[in-house]
C-alpha cells in the first residue's frame, strides 16, 4: 500500500521470456530467476503498483527484439528501458609497472551493431502501435530533444538531481 500511496515506480530486471532470461540471470543455487520476477510483478500488480522493466541486452536476446518487446508487454510493463550489456575483461597487468590496455569484450556483451537492429526493430513496432501507451526511456527522450525539449533520461542531462535510487 506504501509504494501505491506513494505513487513509486519499482524498478524489476527481466530480461525477457523465460527462455532469455534465465541464460544470464540465475540465483545462488544456480536456477533460473524468472519464476522469483514473475511472482514479484504479480504481487506489485495485485497492489496497483506501477513498475519499470530494466531489460539488459545481451548476445543472446539481442536476437529477438519483438519477442522481447511483447513479452514486456504482455506481462503488463508499460514503462521499459533497454540496457545494453558491455562488459570488458581484466587488463593484462605487468606488476613491474607497466601495464597492457588489452580490454576484451567478454563474449556475453552485446555486439554494437546487433544492439542498434534491436533497438530500431522495437523503435519501428512502438511508433507505429504503442506511442502514449508504451513509455521506452531511450525513445521518449531522443523524441523529446528532437521536439525542442530537454532530454528526459538522466544520463543525457548536465545534473541527475532528481533521481533516487535504492
Amino acid at each position: 500500500a506504501f509504494l501505491k500511496e506513494h505513487e513509486f515506480l519499482v524498478g524489476i530486471s527481466i530480461d525477457g521470456p523465460q527462455e532469455l532470461h534465465d541464460r544470464y540471470r540465475r540465483s545462488n543455487s544456480g536456477n533460473g530467476t524468472f519464476a522469483k520476477v514473475i511472482a514479484a510483478i504479480e504481487r506489485l500488480k495485485s497492489y496497483q503498483v506501477e513498475f519499470n522493466t530494466l531489460t539488459v541486452i545481451n548476445n543472446v536476446n539481442v536476437h529477438y527484439p519483438l519477442e522481447v518487446y511483447h513479452f514486456l508487454k504482455s506481462i503488463g510493463s508499460k514503462h521499459m528501458q533497454f540496457i545494453e550489456l558491455l562488459e570488458t575483461g581484466t587488463p593484462n597487468i605487468d606488476f613491474s609497472g607497466h601495464s597492457e590496455n588489452t580490454f576484451r569484450i567478454i563474449d556475453f556483451s552485446v555486439p554494437p551493431t546487433a544492439y542498434g537492429k534491436f533497438m530500431s526493430t522495437i523503435f519501428m513496432q512502438w511508433v507505429k502501435n504503442d506511442v502514449g501507451e508504451i513509455f521506452i526511456r531511450q525513445f521518449e527522450s531522443f523524441v523529446s530533444r528532437f521536439l525542442g525539449n530537454g532530454h528526459t533520461s538522466c544520463i543525457f542531462q548536465e545534473s541527475c538531481k532528481d533521481n533516487l535510487v535504492v
